[in-house]
């Protein structure tokens, strides 16, 4: 059996949506590691904001990044 957990009042997870998906960065599961744990997660959120390169090659989606390049 699985059971899911809704996400917590304080959920800091930004990949979390109504689902927990336990990632203690709420300190839901251990409040000792709760800072390290949402560090972790940032970080990696973080990461593939800054890496994301699965842009649209519709015409419109191209002069928007052209324009955003100045």
């Amino acid at each position: 059996m699985f059971i899911d957990f809704t996400t917590a009042d304080n959920c800091r997870n930004p990949w979390s949506y109504e689902i927990c998906v336990q990632c203690n960065a709420c300190g839901r599961i251990n409040k000792d590691s709760m800072l390290q744990d949402r560090l972790k997660v940032l970080e990696e959120y973080l990461q593939e904001r800054k890496s994301f390169d699965r842009w649209s090659d519709a015409p419109v989606v191209c002069q928007i990044k052209k324009l955003a390049r100045g």
